[in-house]
């Protein structure tokens, strides 16, 4: 057989090849239509690319994090499978260190310290520029002859009253923290 021959026995077996997939991928495209699922849609919008969007449809099929998804579901199953359950003791430590600080941050809750969303820093810092520019109108507020020695009496008062109850909430806001975020760091 001459080389003309057999370039032409296989251009001929190549589009024998693509008219039959041609013929299956608008099966598939057909059958995929009736389903609803999200996946199959995506199917569809890559079976109908002008290359067929082979690759997408593989990860898809595949259940790879490149097919749009952030984490596949068989991803996701296979890492649950190595996970170590904590130890029941452990746990029990633990949900008794977070109720005992929720406990504590409730009741920290009705304190000057619970009630106040300015930091003392911020009171010391407004303390500082009374002494500093004396009596007048607040600068944060613009509130007239708002700055005055009964004002800062009674906020140097509050100041001190924050930083004597601020460390015991802070601990247990921060043993809340990373407790949420990992429950092993609860100190025991």
């Amino acid at each position: 057989m001459d080389a003309q021959a057999a370039l032409q026995q296989a251009r001929s077996a190549r589009e024998k090849a693509t008219k039959e997939a041609g013929q299956a991928r608008k099966a598939i495209l057909e059958t995929l239509g009736q389903v609803t699922d999200e996946r199959a849609s995506r199917a569809v919008e890559a079976l109908e690319q002008k290359d067929w969007g082979l690759d997408e449809l593989e990860a898809l099929l595949a259940g790879s994090p490149t097919s749009g998804d952030a984490e596949s579901t068989i991803e996701l199953l296979k890492r649950l499978t190595v996970l170590q359950a904590p130890e029941p003791t452990a746990v029990a430590e633990a949900v008794t260190a977070l109720r005992e600080s929720a406990d504590r941050l409730k009741a920290a809750a009705h304190t000057v310290a619970g009630k106040s969303e300015q930091p003392p820093r911020l009171l010391d810092d407004a303390l500082r520029f009374h002494e500093a520019h004396g009596d007048g109108d607040c600068p944060v507020c613009g509130r007239s002859s708002a700055l005055r020695a009964e004002w800062h009496k009674a906020k140097a008062a509050e100041a001190e009253s924050l930083r004597e109850t601020a460390p015991d909430l802070r601990k247990h806001v921060r043993v809340s923290d990373s407790a949420a975020r990992d429950p092993a760091s609860i100190p025991r």
